[in-house]
């Protein structure tokens, strides 16, 4: 930030924690932009002077700011005071699957997330997307169908490249962000690999043609199909990996697609 803009800290009031004080503020100054994605902090001892703490203070705060991905601290930066970087998806990961170790999440839980977001994103993209974006998708969808004839790999990347362009179609970042994340955690959980289903390629080719189902109904513009065709995919890849009590708890969503 220029030396000559007017951003303050206030001194941390007593008792309390102060470097939980510091960081709250500093994330505020972040989160109404204040701070942007470059700036950069006041030196530490700026932020001393500022908040009326120690040095020890000041440095905790800052590597808790950083462990939460909102700044980059180099004390022999010339540049003077941390930076403060831009959004990244990898706190948000970090966060989720920090639930999940802790077992405040469970796969039911993200796997019910995924059907409820992405059968939406579906839905809507049905709705809203573009011919380009359109073309889009179908250019994923093909290379998925190539991906048939090579290792599980090349699969699952082309299946998530195809999840990517349909997020892309709606035009909501938060969405597509949440999508990234679970994605990404539901897949650790499972430890989803080809080797663990009895018949890989059958499963893919199945894949396969409920992304196609999906693909067709954003093409017609049918919502409901699209929305059902998205969560049966998700319920197809989980439910071999939950006991028939939680399979119970997600079926509903998937006969409750064509109310979209």
């Amino acid at each position: 930030m220029p030396k000559d803009e007017t951003l303050r800290f206030t001194p941390v009031p007593r008792p309390t924690r102060a470097y939980e004080v510091i960081v709250e503020q500093v994330e505020n100054a972040i989160y109404t932009g204040q701070l942007v994605p470059g700036a950069r902090l006041p030196s530490e001892r700026e932020l001393m002077a500022q908040f009326g703490v120690s040095r020890a203070t000041v440095r905790e705060a800052l590597r808790v700011l950083e462990a939460g991905g909102l700044i980059r601290s180099r004390r022999t930066d010339p540049g003077g005071g941390a930076e403060v970087l831009p959004f990244s998806t990898e706190s948000l990961y970090k966060a989720l699957t920090s639930l999940v170790a802790l077992e405040q999440l469970d796969l039911l839980a993200v796997v019910q997330f995924r059907m409820v977001i992405e059968g939406n994103v579906a839905g809507l993209s049905a709705q809203l997307r573009s011919d380009d974006q359109l073309a889009a998708i179908e250019a994923q969808l093909a290379a998925m169908r190539t991906a048939l004839e090579k290792d599980y790999d090349a699969f699952a990347a082309a299946d998530v490249a195809f999840h990517n362009a349909v997020n892309a179609s709606i035009g909501n970042p938060l969405l597509a962000v949440c999508n990234e994340v679970a994605r990404g955690v539901t897949i650790k959980l499972a430890g989803l690999r080809s080797a663990h289903r009895d018949d890989p390629k059958q499963f893919q080719a199945d894949q396969f043609l409920r992304h196609q189902e999906m693909y067709e109904a954003i093409r017609d513009r049918d919502s409901p199909t699209a929305v059902r065709a998205a969560r049966a995919h998700l319920y197809e890849s989980f439910e071999e990996f939950l006991p028939e009590e939680q399979r119970d708890q997600l079926r509903p969503l998937v006969r409750a697609a064509g109310e979209f």
